[in-house]
């Protein structure tokens, strides 16, 4: 876990044995630094109060969010824009930008980016188990899609 430091979150989808699951890989900005996009950071790292966990999360809700609809969910004409976006409204409906986004998927979208961590996945195999149930539903129901 990072704490403090702006970070380059990656996820990927990595085959395993009994199925896919979604791999983090986080890298190191700058060593002590605040660099990065606020596009990208938490709530509680743009208002500067403790990080842990659960802010990489909301990141890489963000990434997942961008990847399913083309969009980021939280946009502006400069940066303060942007950040009062992320401090106080709701992102898009995913649906609304992608009309083939599973209600599953929207579910995952919204616990991920929730204002309050508390009301977010609380860590990593959390945030998984939710994705790999989308998964198994879709490999259940071969005639149904992740995406309409």
């Amino acid at each position: 876990m990072i704490h403090g430091y702006a970070t380059d979150v990656m996820p990927t989808v990595t085959p395993t044995g009994s199925g896919s699951h979604i791999a983090i890989l986080i890298s190191l900005t700058t060593t002590g630094s605040t660099l990065g996009s606020p596009a990208y950071m938490s709530p509680e790292h743009l208002r500067g109060t403790d990080l842990d966990k659960r802010s990489d999360l909301f990141s890489l809700g963000i990434v997942l969010y961008e990847m399913l609809t083309g969009q980021k969910p939280f946009y502006g004409e400069n940066y303060q824009e942007v950040i009062t976006r992320i401090l106080t409204e709701n992102p898009p409906k995913p649906s609304k930008l992608n009309p083939e986004i599973d209600p599953r998927l929207e579910f995952i979208l919204k616990k991920a980016l929730e204002k309050e961590k508390e009301k977010r996945f609380q860590d990593a195999e959390e945030f998984i188990e939710e994705l790999d149930k989308q998964f198994a539903w879709y490999k259940v129901s071969p005639k149904k899609k992740i995406m309409k």
